[in-house]
């Protein structure tokens, strides 16, 4: 039981590490969701969803948005010190 706490626990603060990178990358270029979503071959709603942590996404996708943003993929799922908690961010421009 433990393990599998610990499991899910990872998960998802790996999860929100994605989504709090990801957003932090798309205001960092002015990029609004479906500036993004146009260059990843996907849509708004699932860049909305992935930022807000409701979404699993495939490696595929995360090796994907990492080219889009220049950094090596692992930068995608590892902690940001810069970024702070963050509350509802909608699309911008």
């Amino acid at each position: 039981m433990e393990v599998y706490n610990i499991n899910k626990k990872y998960k998802n603060e790996t999860r929100e590490n994605l989504a709090n990178n990801i957003l932090s990358m798309r205001y960092e270029r002015d990029w609004s969701q479906e500036k993004l979503a146009e260059l990843a071959h996907s849509s708004a709603v699932y860049i909305s969803n992935i930022e807000q942590g409701k979404r699993n996404v495939s490696i595929d996708f995360i090796d994907n948005i990492a080219k889009i943003f220049g950094v090596p993929t692992y930068k995608m799922l590892i902690e940001n010190p810069k970024i702070q908690n963050r509350g509802r961010v909608d699309s911008k421009k």
